[in-house]
């Protein structure tokens, strides 16, 4: 059974090029998720086949066509009366050699405009690669992160479990002593049980996200062993430095930069470039038919009869053939406006791509800051929970609050530490996108 051990702490955006521990395991299980995708081997096979194409036209538009033929003629078929040389052969089969030479010296660019256009293909199937090894890497960090956040919520319940256990020790304690009904004995011991029937579920939460991750790395198993733990109620000093700059400069600003980086680097819209281009290009091809074509021809000719005597001199042709097209106009006029009508969809395309890609930057940009605001309250909010919960369980310990009291403080206190550790989550799924859109993600996981 395959198996990899899973690194849960995941290298942050906008980070120096240090290779730290956390980066090289991700990158060795990035690795592994991009040689054992089936996509990204037919898309590797796919610039295979383009590459051999922009071969086959380079030598369509530079290189002659080179012909030999052999053969055989029947005389005896036509009238008139034989040659000196078929009297002397009584042959009446007369067969030739040809060694011919023929290049198309103008076919109004059709094969020029074709070389490019294939050129373009096969630079689109490298970008459609790189694409899809972004994807790959978009799934896999996210999953790592949404993995990340369930087993920093194991360690939630796992402090919160060790508070319920505590506290059903004093509620015992207190009990034997006749300081607290039987009820709140009761009360202690349930939510003891909660909390470990809690922490149960949140295992198998765990499990599930650990199986998408399998299915992505198209692995038996995922291990969460070994791993780098990042802080699960902080948020990274770079990420924090990233925000602070942003709300510096100011959103207008921060989006304009992030729009020219996307503009200069942005996978989806160099895909959407290649394919403008390549329609732009077949326009062209199509046009070709337009204009006259001219193809020029050499050939040398042998001819022998049936006992290989022969026949008459070395034959050398040299012929110019020029083509004026009339009647298939309507055909190529057709294909012109079919070429024309995907280049228009083209710059649709490439248009709304672009319009929308600078809604999405300034959408995410906004999530950010509101994310980040949320934060820093969320932060505050659990020192103070964690303070009131303290200072409720010492009451609770002189009698002066009843048990249910202490049971809501604990569950508002779990409550809030989960909110801040989706809300770090959040920010760095966020961040994540935002480095996807502007082409800033790497996909060898360094």
């Amino acid at each position: 059974m395959k198996t990899i051990l899973l690194t849960l702490s995941l290298t942050l955006f906008y980070q120096g090029p240090g290779h730290t521990e956390e980066n090289r395991r991700f990158a060795q299980l990035l690795r592994q998720a991009q040689e054992n995708n089936y996509q990204l081997k037919i898309q590797y096979n796919n610039i295979a086949i383009e590459s051999i194409a922009k071969d086959l036209k380079f030598r369509e538009l530079y290189f002659p066509v080179v012909d030999w033929s052999l053969y055989a003629e029947d005389q005896s078929s036509k009238g008139g009366p034989l040659t000196n040389a078929h009297a002397l052969t009584s042959d009446p089969l007369v067969y030739s050699s040809e060694l011919s030479l023929s290049y198309n010296l103008f076919n109004g660019l059709k094969d020029y405009n074709a070389l490019l256009s294939a050129r373009s293909r096969h630079s689109l199937e490298k970008k459609k690669h790189t694409k899809e090894q972004e994807e790959i890497t978009f799934s896999l960090k996210t999953l790592s992160f949404d993995l990340s956040l369930e087993i920093n919520k194991i360690k939630i319940l796992q402090e919160q479990l060790a508070h319920a256990k505590s506290l059903k020790q004093t509620a015992t304690i207190r009990y034997q002593k006749g300081l607290i009904p039987k009820v709140d004995l009761e009360r202690s011991r349930l939510e003891f049980l909660n909390n470990s029937d809690q922490l149960i579920v949140q295992k198998e939460r765990v499990k599930s996200v650990k199986l998408e991750m399998s299915k992505l790395i198209q692995l038996d198993k995922i291990l969460a062993q070994e791993f780098i733990d990042l802080p699960y109620l902080e948020l990274e000093k770079k990420i924090t430095v990233e925000l602070n700059k942003m709300k510096k400069r100011g959103i207008d600003h921060a989006v304009d930069d992030l729009f020219n980086d996307y503009l200069h680097a942005g996978i989806d819209l160099a895909v959407l470039k290649n394919q403008l281009e390549i329609a732009d290009y077949e326009v062209q091809v199509a046009k070709a038919g337009h204009y006259p074509r001219l193809n020029f021809k050499i050939a040398h000719r042998l001819d022998f009869h049936g006992n290989y005597r022969r026949h008459k001199d070395d034959n050398y042709t040299f012929s110019m053939l020029l083509t004026f097209p009339i009647i298939n106009n309507f055909e190529i006029q057709s294909a012109v406006k079919q070429e024309k009508l995907r280049h228009l969809n083209a710059q649709y395309e490439f248009r709304e791509n672009k319009f929308q890609a600078k809604i999405d930057i300034q959408q995410i940009c906004q999530k950010l800051l509101s994310l980040h605001a949320s934060f820093v309250v969320a932060k505050q909010k659990v020192q103070l929970r964690e303070q009131v919960y303290q200072s409720a369980l010492a009451r609770f310990k002189r009698g002066s609050i009843p048990i249910q009291d202490l049971i809501t403080d604990k569950l508002d206190l779990q409550n809030e530490s989960f909110s801040l550790a989706t809300t770090i989550n959040d920010i760095r799924k966020f961040f994540l996108s935002l480095q996807k859109i502007t082409g800033k993600l790497s996909t060898t996981g360094v």
